[in-house]
């Protein structure tokens, strides 16, 4: 956070406390604003009271909770528990699966599907177990529990699955943490962890709720459907506690392979990149003109380094509004970006979130005018602080919303940018303490229901993704897109690619961007790399050589810094 302030003004930084002071007061504090969720109250559900047989599944009521079962595929089994709000249509696409031949059979003491890949049975007393075609147990969760408030009101669940002895657990999107996550404990609450994070940081910005377990006996897949605040401890059992919303759960069995192309089927693959997409990338926060972008570009050439883009950060707006370029440092980006097309270069120009509450500024007023802003709990727009100052909140999710902010990128596109980077989606609204995102008591318009921040706030960034992956495709239809997310929920891979962000410029952050782009990509986004170099930090030629030669082998292949850095070219660092 010190080193935000480096570049906010006294007013600014005046309006991050009084953001800060906000939080403290409406009771966000706690643990440094990531709620400890087990010390809810739980219940129990009770036992099986009732069953009623569905085609290629079942309906069982228990005491305080009712289960839906469906085999969806031969190896992939669907899990819903109720009550609590159904998850947002988002991550999950209609796969197309062929209808499986379901053999069903009911025993005093459970309820058992079979299929010729699996054999699911479902206790009397919630619990469920998933075997392979082999016979052996690969998966078994016990009855979950219901979170409850004093009063008994429903409040999330809290999800356990048993594990085998050495069984190995990877996924749940961006993790500073090994590759293999047994023995850890992971908050699942996109986050901007303040400029800088190193291994062990959690939660970071783009969290998913998708695991896959190798043991002895095979391996599986689960994916949890709700996109409320998240804990998973794994000890002998794998824990996963949610805020709210109803328990859907998603388990495949199957090699890992296979495993992650039912993934993809179930949540949507990503897209090719634009061929250049695949070369090497610079990037600076403090490239302060269009002539500076000019010059690095021209010495790349001069050292015979091959170039596929140059990304601008904040330094190539006015004032860092959102959609706009400054008229006086950046008025040559045009010829610029035509002279650096002949080079083979593109420019990729970052988008921010937060929109500048400020009357003159078109791109506010017509937000707020037409109703396309994040609304507070009295009605009001929701408001935070970004880098522009006072800031709102596009309303993704909200079709209407979505089509105007999709409109804009035609500003950024005719002025020769080809790609787009988001930032700061979490969303994150800048503070000193507490959770750095909307209020807790913002509500969310999406597909015409109004959604609480707690269940919107994971979803915000993928959804901004999809508005501007889907007003791309229209605005040219030939071309594919590229567009750059930090933050992100399961499904975004159908529209984005990743990094890890702002890590240290370490030895064992380097170890770590090894670890948690090979998470990423187990956890469904494939296309992805980091910061070469580390972005906090000045490392040294041997780190920064190392970094350079790890980053070659790995998707997305960037370099990228804090504008208070070290100069972070490859030729800064000697031969």
């Amino acid at each position: 956070m010190a080193r935000d302030l480096k570049k906010l003004g006294a007013s600014i930084t005046s309006e991050i406390a009084k953001q800060s002071l906000r939080s403290l007061f409406d009771g966000e504090l706690a643990n440094g604003g990531q709620e400890r969720l087990h010390k809810r109250l739980t219940e129990r559900i009770g036992r099986a009271e009732e069953t009623q047989l569905r085609e290629r599944g079942a309906s069982l009521e228990f005491g305080r909770a009712r289960l839906d079962v469906e085999i969806l595929a031969d190896d992939v089994l669907r899990i819903e528990w109720l009550p609590g709000h159904p998850p947002v249509a988002f991550a999950t696409i209609e796969p197309d699966w062929e209808h499986p031949e379901v053999a069903v059979k009911l025993h005093r003491s459970a309820t058992e599907f079979t299929t010729t890949s699996m054999a699911v049975n479902i206790g009397q007393d919630g619990s469920i177990y998933v075997s392979g075609s082999g016979g052996q147990q690969v998966w078994y969760g016990s009855a979950p529990e219901m979170r409850v408030s004093t009063s008994g009101i429903h409040r999330g669940w809290v999800h356990r699955a048993r594990l085998h002895h050495n069984e190995s657990i990877f996924g749940l999107g961006l993790q500073a943490a090994p590759f293999n996550l047994a023995g850890g404990t992971y908050q699942l609450w996109n986050r901007d962890p303040g400029g800088s994070y190193g291994p062990g940081t959690s939660p970071l910005y783009m969290s998913m709720p998708v695991y896959m377990g190798i043991h002895r006996f095979g391996s599986y897949l689960v994916f949890h459907e709700n996109s409320s605040r998240c804990e998973i401890a794994i000890g002998n059992d794998l824990e996963a506690e949610f805020a709210s919303g109803n328990l859907v759960t998603y388990i495949a069995v199957g090699p890992p392979p296979h495993l992650l192309r039912r993934y993809a089927e179930l949540t949507g693959r990503p897209p090719l990149p634009p061929k250049w997409a695949l070369g090497f990338h610079q990037s600076r926060w403090g490239y302060k003109s269009a002539d500076e972008v000019k010059s690095i570009a021209l010495q790349f050439a001069e050292h015979d380094i091959p170039l596929s883009a140059i990304h601008l950060d904040l330094d190539y707006m006015d004032g860092n509004r959102v959609f706009t370029v400054d008229p006086e440092s950046f008025s040559e980006i045009s010829s610029v970006s035509a002279e650096l097309g002949e080079m083979g270069v593109k420019l990729v120009g970052i988008v921010d979130c937060g929109i500048k509450i400020e009357d003159s500024y078109d791109i506010y007023t017509e937000a707020r005018d037409s109703g396309f802003l994040v609304r507070d709990k009295d009605g009001s727009p929701a408001t935070g602080v970004v880098w522009p100052g006072p800031s709102a909140f596009c309303d993704f999710g909200n079709p209407e919303a979505d089509e105007w902010w999709g409109s804009k990128y035609r500003l950024l596109a005719d002025k020769g940018i080809s790609g787009f980077w988001h930032d700061m989606n979490e969303p994150t609204s800048l503070a000193f303490w507490g959770d750095r995102t909307l209020p807790s008591g913002s509500v969310h318009n999406i597909d015409g229901e109004k959604v609480p921040h707690a269940v919107a706030h994971n979803l915000y960034g993928a959804m901004e993704n999809r508005t501007a992956y889907n007003a791309l495709r229209e605005l040219s239809p030939s071309t594919r897109p590229f567009l750059l997310s930090r933050s992100g929920w399961s499904g975004i891979q159908r529209y984005a690619y990743a990094w890890t962000g702002d890590i240290e410029s370490t030895w064992a952050a380097l170890r770590q961007t090894v670890q948690s782009i090979l998470g990423l990509s187990m956890s469904g986004m494939p296309f992805a790399g980091s910061d070469i170099g580390g972005f906090s930090g000045s490392p040294s030629s041997e780190l920064f050589v190392r970094w350079l030669q790890a980053a070659t082998f790995m998707p997305f292949m960037r370099v990228h810094s804090s504008f208070d850095t070290a100069a972070r070219e490859p030729w800064q660092f000697g031969e």
